[in-house]
């Protein structure tokens, strides 16, 4: 084997380990990720129906710097999905043993579907024979508290240090 070679196989050789290590480090941040929701507002609207609003916080434990993309949220009441945040390409740096409060994001849930949770639920929403103006004027009035009586739960999904990263379901506190 002539020397150029043997040069090229160890400069190959130590990439390879430097990868691997790398590798490792994604995957060690990936299991320590812990996120949870800050900030969570909720106000009607007359025309869209309820606009939720949430602040992720990331909390990195580890001695490595994470980069994750703003998370995406996925909002369930029971096992039916109701309402999803926007895809967004940014990312955030998270320093070590540090935790950031990312940008809020922001949920929004029709009257129908805001209809559909309450009457999961057996509230009334307007008397009986009420013009659909009453019960959406009703449900408007009443959405916050609504919302509060409904087991909502809340799944995060980003990529943290190139790795899908999904949380487990966690209750929605409004």
């Amino acid at each position: 084997m002539n020397t150029f070679t043997k040069i090229a196989l160890a400069i190959s050789g130590g990439f390879a380990i430097y990868k691997g290590y790398k590798l490792f480090k994604s995957f060690t941040a990936f299991e320590e990720i812990n996120v949870s929701m800050q900030n969570m507002s909720v106000k009607p609207t007359l025309d869209k129906g309820v606009s939720i609003s949430v602040n992720p916080l990331i909390k990195n434990p580890t001695k490595s710097t994470m980069t994750i993309t703003q998370p995406f949220v996925k909002v369930f009441s029971g096992n039916r999905e109701i309402t999803t945040s926007t895809v967004t390409n940014k990312t955030h740096t998270i320093k070590p043993l540090s935790e950031n409060l990312l940008d809020a994001v922001q949920l929004s849930l029709s009257w129908d579907e805001v209809g559909k949770l309450a009457d999961s639920l057996k509230i009334p929403t307007a008397p009986k024979g009420s013009s659909l103006v009453k019960r959406v004027m009703f449900l408007f009035q009443n959405s916050k508290d609504l919302l509060k009586q409904v087991k909502l739960t809340a799944q995060v999904i980003t990529y943290a240090n190139g790795v899908y990263y999904k949380s487990e379901l966690m209750n929605i506190d409004l």
